[in-house]
């Protein structure tokens, strides 16, 4: 009671909100245990290789050279180049699934990637709920060939929720940055950009990531920076806003698991520690809160992140930088820097240009 009384009752509901953003990113396993069954026998296609979600023989593309056995075949599949995707830009090359060789799935008599039943602690029923549903997703919403679709409006839902990769943080990890308190529904709204858009958009980089970017080992990580700035009560009392933070976390955590190295929360309320301690940390796996920071605003957050994501630093996440307005769009003339206007977000944005002009449309603004 004494706490409650020195928070506060708003921060209390605001810290309920940005620990349900935080949660929901690192404990996926508080909703998917929530998941209906789905069927078990939809295909699912890994890069040129067909297999059913159980398991069993591999029915290969007819592109692909036969070889003598199925394990140099598959490795001949992931020794596939970033640079010959993109350049192919065929339906075929731009297909990827929930599963990947490699990821423990091809010898799970489930057929089950490791990360689903890591994130379950090795239960396997609920991993098998978690991963159905996750093919169930992707089917309805054509994620296995988001990559390969045009998307116009790639420049606007990156305006309306800022999400970005400057770079690779020291270890060798993709840089993800999150910047909530810049969400921005009425801009959405203004250009016929639902909120499904917006999350499919955030779907569609982390593709990109998984799958062109980042291809493998298949179990890899992220450094994921959630900007703080901005968000305040105001967010937390709009209801569309809301609902569409908790969409959006839910979406990512269930069909993403296990794919965190560190979340560092900047940019905090002065306040926050306190309450992360009594509100999130008893609910917390060890390994959980090992991954998760809070910074506040100065120069020793300038030190921390610096420290983890080395030359790929953004400018405009520093203390002193004025960034109060909406992210630039991506200038692909201007110099190439960490941030938002990053080499791999230009490089981004072409690979995403050239499927929309080859399709004969253009990208809208």
């Amino acid at each position: 009671m004494m706490f409650t009384k020195q928070l506060g009752k708003r921060n209390l509901h605001f810290s309920l909100f940005v620990f349900f953003y935080i949660n929901f990113i690192s404990c996926p396993i508080i909703v998917l245990s929530l998941f209906r069954r789905s069927n078990n026998n939809a295909p699912l296609t890994v890069g040129y290789i067909n297999r059913d979600v159980r398991g069993g023989a591999s029915e290969v593309d007819t592109d692909i050279k036969s070889t003598e056995t199925g394990s140099i075949l598959i490795k001949e599949v992931n020794e596939t180049t970033a640079e010959e995707i993109i350049s192919n830009k065929s339906a075929s090359y731009l297909t990827f699934a929930a599963s990947k060789v490699g990821d423990g799935s091809e010898s799970d008599p489930d057929g089950l990637p490791l990360r689903f039943l890591n994130m379950q602690k090795g239960n396997r029923e609920k991993a098998k709920l978690a991963f159905n549903a996750t093919v169930a997703w992707r089917e309805k919403h054509n994620v296995n060939t988001i990559l390969s679709k045009p998307h116009p409006t790639f420049d606007i839902c990156r305006q309306c929720f800022p999400i970005y990769v400057p770079g690779k943080d020291v270890a060798g990890n993709v840089i993800l940055v999150q910047r909530p308190g810049k969400i921005d529904l009425k801009l959405a709204r203004e250009h016929n950009v639902t909120e499904d858009d917006i999350i499919l958009h955030y779907v569609y980089l982390v593709e990109y990531c998984w799958n062109i970017l980042h291809p493998g080992p298949p179990d890899g990580v992220m450094t994921t920076i959630i900007d703080l700035k901005g968000l305040g009560l105001s967010t937390f009392r709009d209801t569309n806003s809301r609902n569409f933070v908790i969409k959006f976390v839910k979406t990512m955590s269930n069909h993403y698991p296990q794919r965190s190295y560190k979340t560092l929360i900047i940019n905090a309320p002065s306040w926050i520690t306190a309450a992360y301690k009594l509100l999130a940390i008893p609910f917390m796996r060890a390994s959980t809160r090992e991954k998760i920071s809070f910074h506040y605003r100065g120069k020793k957050q300038d030190e921390t992140l610096r420290k983890f994501l080395g030359d790929s630093m953004p400018k405009e996440l520093l203390h002193d930088d004025k960034d109060e307005g909406a992210m630039p769009p991506i200038e692909e003339n201007t110099i190439e820097e960490p941030g938002s206007n990053s080499t791999i977000e230009k490089q981004l944005r072409m690979f995403c240009k050239d499927i929309v002009v080859k399709s004969g449309g253009s990208m809208k603004c």
